[in-house]
């Protein structure tokens, strides 16, 4: 531990001695340019940037227009081959997905048939509960049998 302690003590007096040779000899003390200066230096800056910036354009060689139409044709071209394999897979995972949900519809319909129970000619509206095929059909109102009593202003 004494070692770390000489160590700390020598990184503090470097750093003392640092503070006072900069002191003395007034470095770090930047004197602070006036509001006219900035702006002319700021300007000058300006200027550069543009001047380069202008240089860089005319190093651009651009390509002529038989050369756009045919860059142009080939994303058109590859777009429309991107976006045909992406619905076809869609196409074929959906139709895959709805097989699957068939035969499982089909697998636990045959389970039920063979309990002994018997399955409708048509299942379309009917739902499988319980090992019994029951309509899904939406609750109707029920009709009133009362007629309408209607009152005059007579009585």
């Amino acid at each position: 531990m004494r070692k770390k302690d000489q160590d700390a003590s020598l990184n503090e007096d470097a750093k003392a001695k640092i503070k006072r040779v900069e002191k003395q000899s007034g470095v770090g003390k930047a004197d602070k340019p006036s509001a006219g200066e900035t702006a002319k230096r700021t300007g000058g800056k300006f200027k550069k940037f543009w001047k380069d910036f202008r240089g860089e354009l005319k190093k651009i060689v651009w390509p002529d227009g038989r050369t756009v139409l045919k860059n142009t044709g080939i994303v058109l071209a590859t777009v429309l081959v991107v976006g045909v394999l992406i619905w076809v897979l869609d196409f074929g995972l959906t139709n895959g997905i709805r097989g699957v949900g068939a035969l499982a519809t089909r697998t636990q319909a045959s389970e039920t048939a063979s309990e002994g129970t018997t399955l409708p000619i048509n299942t379309e509206g009917k739902e499988l509960i319980e090992g019994e095929w029951v309509p899904t059909t939406a609750a109707a109102p029920e009709p009133t049998t009362a007629a309408p009593t209607t009152t005059t202003a007579a009585e």
